[in-house]
């Protein structure tokens, strides 16, 4: 198997627990008031092989499910020869759109978008959408946007300190069974420095069903010769095997010190907190 690409990522954790929290989940257009505290409900679906089986089986299913309208969100990924070139970005989009049912509105940087509030007003005044997919550089705190975190990435703390009026407009545009699913490294982290990641925090703070990598995303395929293209968690035998052979000259804990187990996707889902 050729793996054509890596994505670049930073460092820091979260922790969860779920003790004393409703197991009921919420959906993302249910009535919340300011007083109710949500939380998330995490659920992995681990690597079993490579990693890629998990997003291949995921596009299989998506082939399966009635029409509705998506949104795809494409950071800045560099060129190739750059360091901070991902991979074949617009070959992976291109076959999760295949995979989409419906309508599929492609949003890119920077014709389309350049700091994180551009990403959230899209978001609050698109009309009902069924999912938001979001491609390029992260961290386990934030979609970078560009190649390199900035003062426009879309951060934790960017849902930490909401608004009500504009959860609500978040909520209200999104289905009743609508996600957001993250392409970017180690943005569901569950180890390392801070305790929290962007994913958790989406959840927490909005209600929106989240899912992202806990790991590294690898590339997978070749667009130029008519293969699809996946992003990825990749596995941990198989990020190991790549930065101890293939490129040695990148300076790369193994194991990876951001996550516990194996590499996943990760989808928090929100329940309300309860007293004990």
């Amino acid at each position: 198997m050729k793996l054509d690409s890596r994505v670049l990522a930073l460092t820091a954790v979260f922790s969860l627990n779920c003790n004393a929290y409703s197991q009921d989940p919420v959906a993302p257009t249910s009535a919340i008031t300011e007083e109710q505290e949500l939380k998330p409900l995490v659920f992995y679906q681990y690597a079993t092989a490579t990693g890629l089986e998990l997003e291949i089986a995921y596009q299989d299913n998506l082939k399966t499910q009635a029409p509705g309208k998506h949104l795809i969100f494409v950071g800045e990924y560099g060129k190739p020869g750059d360091g901070l070139y991902i991979g074949d970005v617009g070959g992976a989009v291109k076959t999760l759109q295949r995979a989409l049912q419906g309508t599929v509105e492609v949003k890119k940087y920077p014709a389309d978008f350049t700091t994180d509030q551009d990403i959230l007003n899209i978001l609050a005044t698109s009309g009902q959408y069924n999912s938001a997919h979001f491609f390029g550089h992260g961290s386990e705190d934030s979609y970078w946007i560009t190649l390199l975190p900035s003062e426009d990435s879309l951060t934790r703390q960017d849902f930490d300190y909401m608004p009500q009026q504009q959860v609500e407009q978040l909520r209200e545009n999104l289905a009743s069974e609508g996600y957001w699913k993250f392409y970017g490294c180690h943005m569901a982290a569950d180890s390392g420095m801070t305790g929290e990641n962007i994913t958790e925090a989406i959840t927490e703070n909005t209600g929106i069903p989240a899912t992202a990598a806990n790991s590294w995303v690898f590339i997978h395929g070749n667009r130029k010769k008519g293969e699809p293209v996946y992003m990825y968690p990749v596995s941990r035998a198989e990020y190991q095997r790549y930065f101890t052979k293939d490129r040695k000259d990148y300076p790369i804990e193994i194991p990876d010190p951001l996550y516990t187990g194996e590499s996943a996707w990760v989808t928090y889902t929100p329940t309300i907190k309860t007293q004990e």
